[in-house]
């Protein structure tokens, strides 16, 4: 199995294990993911031609698809975390809010 074909296997199994909310599994591809790429540096990069164009393609599609799934899940998480907060009576951080669409601000003179 080459490089990429590689780093798109364990791209894939990072995204069954976010899916899954499995830690233990998060954590395990997290650092197969940061040696496979640690591999090709060393190296010194690598050479993309012909058919590898396609698996390149591919896992530059997984990387999207992860970085979506970690930004929702970070959202979740704050959110969550500000919700505890709220339970406990801390006061709710400042968060921006777009004036415009609340109903509660005053129009701007």
């Amino acid at each position: 199995m080459g490089a990429i074909q590689s780093i798109i296997a364990i791209q894939a199994g990072l995204i069954e294990a976010l899916d899954a909310r499995d830690v233990g599994r998060i954590e395990s591809a997290t650092k197969d993911l940061a040696r496979a790429i640690g591999q090709i540096r060393n190296r010194g990069g690598m050479v993309v031609g012909g058919g590898h164009r396609d698996d390149l393609g591919h896992a530059l599609k997984q990387t999207e698809a992860l970085r979506t799934r970690v930004n929702f899940m970070a959202l979740r998480n704050r959110e969550r975390l500000e919700k505890l907060g709220q339970m406990r009576g801390a006061a709710a951080p400042h968060v921006y809010a777009n004036r415009r669409n609340t109903g509660g601000s005053r129009p701007l003179a």
